[in-house]
């Protein structure tokens, strides 16, 4: 019984988280105001920036 947990769940799980995360990645996104998304860039800038290992 545990070969079909296997063979027949874990692939179809997979298969299903992978088809959720494409639909999630590839959502319509709202348009953005060109001075928020510059604002929102220069903020992921500095934190990048900003980090200490």
């Amino acid at each position: 019984m545990a070969i079909l947990a296997w063979t027949l769940g874990l692939p179809t799980v997979a298969t299903a988280m992978a088809i959720a995360w494409v639909h999630w990645a590839t959502r319509a996104r709202g348009p953005m105001e060109t001075r928020e998304s510059v604002a929102q860039h220069e903020k992921f800038k500095a934190a990048l920036a900003n980090r200490r290992p």
